[in-house]
């Protein structure tokens, strides 16, 4: 089976460069050959060298910022544009995937059926007191050996030593499952420290903004709407669109699907601007998903 399929990933900011290139790793170990785009917008290009060195392909543009917000569809937009396969998985930074058969079990999947699309995989986290000796040993062992080498003492996390670790186990708003350190759980429930800041003390065990899908899916949708800043809400907006005009569904919660996480801190986040993100994103769904997808068509043409 060789099915064309590109990786994007969308870097800005104070985004980390070790990460990304674990992740671009990770996509390159898969037992079919993808293609992979990095579209980074930044005040200069951190990783064209990088990119050079592993192959892939880079695209820059300096910074759009508004309010002291990056705009996080500009620069997936632009990854999309340059995207020739006729299947793409829009991936993040952060994310890597454990199974090398990962690509091929959900692209034969996807192109057994013409409207066929999956969002959401499975996921796991490497611990953020873990990642520096994860890190060291990709760089001594390999990406695949030390993917192999992680502990998983429950079904949410994976660590580079075996030790107990204890989290909160509950369900946010939307019935998915999260997980908590019982100290942030604490502070979070009891207290009025963390109030606003769900997405700094809880985390998924379901990678939102993972997506499977046939390029023209994507396009035909208009991609991601550009009135989306800071972080949040634009991978929902368009999984919307996407859900309203073909077959959207979760990834199979199987272990062949799994994804992971390499935390990192989450300094960057703004209940504020997390705020206005969700009350847009709630504003374009009460509207008719032909006038905004309409709209974000017209909008993409920038990028062409």
């Amino acid at each position: 089976m060789n099915l064309p399929i590109t990786v994007t990933y969308p870097i800005f900011g104070s985004f980390d460069k070790d990460r990304l290139e674990l992740s671009i790793l990770s996509a390159k170990s898969q037992n079919l050959p993808v293609q992979i785009i990095v579209s980074e917008e930044n005040t200069e290009p951190t990783f064209e060298q990088k990119a050079q060195e592993l192959g892939v392909k880079y695209i820059y543009e300096e910074p759009n910022i508004e309010n002291g917000f990056y705009s996080p569809s500009r620069v997936r937009n632009r990854a999309l544009a340059f995207v020739d396969t006729e299947f793409v998985y829009l991936n993040d930074s952060d994310i890597l995937f454990l199974n090398n058969n990962f690509f091929e079990n959900i692209f034969t999947k996807v192109n057994r059926e013409e409207n066929l699309l999956f969002n959401k995989p499975p996921m796991k986290r490497v611990l953020l007191e873990d990642f520096d000796t994860f890190n060291k040993w990709v760089r001594t062992k390999g990406i695949e050996q030390a993917l192999h080498d992680l502990h998983f003492p429950n079904p949410f996390v994976g660590i580079t030593n075996q030790r107990k670790v204890t989290l909160v186990v509950t369900t946010n708003k939307r019935g998915y499952t999260v997980t908590a350190d019982v100290d942030d759980y604490i502070r979070a429930t009891k207290t009025s420290e963390l109030e606003g800041k769900d997405p700094v003390t809880f985390f998924h065990t379901l990678h939102y903004g993972g997506i499977a899908a046939r390029t023209q899916h994507i396009l035909d949708v208009g991609g991601y709407c550009l009135d989306f800043r800071g972080w949040g809400y634009q991978d929902r907006d368009l999984q919307h669109k996407l859900a309203e005009k073909f077959t959207l569904v979760d990834f199979p919660n199987e272990l062949r699907f799994e994804v992971l996480h390499l935390d990192h801190p989450k300094g960057y986040f703004s209940p504020e601007r997390r705020k206005l993100n969700k009350e847009l994103f709630f504003k374009r769904k009460t509207m008719d998903v032909d006038v905004i997808i309409t709209d974000d068509l017209t909008r993409y043409k920038e990028f062409i």
